[in-house]
Order: structure tokens, then C-alpha cells, then sequence
């Protein structure tokens, strides 16, 4: 089985253990964006983390310029919004719905919660991850005013 085959069942079972969590104190929320709605934009605080139950995001750099760069479409399974959680760092692009989109929200207090019960090692790794995405995000695209 391929790594990425993997990580889709991993995240689509993530999925749904949170939806299964029907506490309104859970910090999931079950959320529809009708297609077109921009669910966050780049450079925005982050509130929340979401997993796509259902429908296609894409995600966009620069979604204000003469310039936009797609980053890509990502669907089913696939989990956005979590790198401005690990380091209270703006968003690093707009996430639009492209197609009627249902998905869990996981609140920043959760994720975090969440964070906080990691294993301190494991956790530090997990961040300096974050650290490189963000530098290789700003390496792509030539943008250092979001990191």
C-alpha cells in the first residue's frame, strides 16, 4: 500500500472518530461550506483545523494578487487549516470550497488541548516539522510577509 493510501485511511478514520463524538463540549462540530464559500483566508488567525467527510477544497497563495498560485485540490480524507494551529502563525493560504464541502471542525482549543497531552518529544519534532513546512512553503513561493 502506498504512504499516501495510508495517510488518507489514517486521516479518513480520524474523521470519523470525530464525528462520532457527539458531546457539544467535544470541540468537533460538523460543518458545511456551499461551493465558492471561502472557508478561511491567507493570512487570517486560526480558529479551527477541518477533515473533509465530503467535497473538494483548493487551496490558494497569493489569492489577491495578479498572481494566485493553486496549491491544489484536496478532498475526502484530507485534513487543512492545522499549521497556523501548531504555531499561532497566520494562514498560510485561502481555502476555498470548489464543490459543496462537509467537514469536521476541530476548534483551536481542542487541537490544542489535544497538543498539549503529546508526548513532550514527540511534540517538539511535530513543531520544528511545522517550522520547515512553513520554510519550504516560503522557499516555493518567493513570500516571506506571511511567516
Amino acid at each position: 500500500m502506498k504512504a499516501d493510501e495510508i495517510d488518507r485511511q489514517l486521516a479518513e478514520k480520524a474523521a470519523q472518530l470525530a464525528a462520532s463524538e457527539k458531546t457539544p463540549s467535544s470541540g468537533f462540530e460538523r460543518v458545511h461550506f456551499p461551493s465558492g464559500t471561502v472557508i478561511f483566508a491567507e493570512g487570517a488567525g486560526a480558529e479551527a483545523a477541518y477533515l473533509i467527510a465530503n467535497g473538494k477544497v483548493e487551496l490558494w497563495r497569493n489569492s489577491m494578487s495578479d498572481a494566485p498560485q493553486s496549491l491544489g485540490v484536496i478532498g475526502g480524507g484530507d485534513i487543512f487549516g492545522e499549521l497556523a494551529l501548531f504555531d499561532d502563525s497566520p494562514r498560510l493560504a485561502e481555502a476555498r470550497a470548489v464543490s459543496d464541502v462537509e467537514a469536521i471542525c476541530i476548534s483551536r482549543d481542542e487541537f490544542l488541548a489535544r497538543l498539549d497531552h503529546m508526548d513532550p518529544v514527540m511534540k517538539a519534532i511535530v513543531l520544528y516539522m511545522v517550522k520547515r513546512v512553513r520554510i519550504m512553503s516560503e522557499d516555493l513561493t518567493g513570500r516571506k510577509d506571511v511567516l
